[in-house]
């Protein structure tokens, strides 16, 4: 999900990120084309796809970004349909702040668990240590069913 940055007064842009085994920037431009077919905010997914839609939601590297996530997880809730999954990847306390536009969050393993999967079934954690000398971790991913 591409949240916000119509409405955030950001223009679309290349943004340097970086990928996960990689300190390499890789410029990323968010817009209409190949691959994407359309750009939605994350605030609205329900009133554009309609409740109980997908078998998957997918959220990877996002929800740091989205001043009010809990409105978007709120919204892919909505959208998945019972016994679907949702996927997420998010940040956690040793990954850097990379705003673009602009980077709010970071989240904790039991804020995952309580927050993004409450009321889900079937929850699994990973929590990622890139580099075993870290002190915290670098980010966490789960999924978990949508009750039927």
């Amino acid at each position: 999900f591409d949240r916000g940055l119509e409405h955030s007064g950001a223009s679309r842009r290349s943004a340097p990120c970086r990928s996960h085994n990689s300190n390499t920037p890789t410029p990323r431009v968010f817009s209409l084309g190949v691959p994407v077919d359309q750009v939605v905010n994350g605030h609205d997914l329900a009133a554009t796809f309609g409740d109980n839609s997908f078998d998957l939601v997918m959220c990877f590297d996002t929800l740091e970004h989205d001043d009010k996530f809990w409105i978007t997880v709120q919204e892919m809730k909505r959208i998945l349909k019972p016994g679907g999954y949702l996927f997420i990847g998010v940040p956690s306390r040793n990954c850097p702040l990379h705003g673009h536009p602009d980077d709010y969050w970071r989240f904790m393993e039991s804020g995952v668990k309580k927050v993004i999967f409450n009321g889900f079934e079937d929850v699994y954690i990973d929590v990622q240590w890139d580099n075993p000398a870290h002190a915290a971790e670098d980010e966490i991913y789960g999924w978990g069913r949508k009750p039927l």
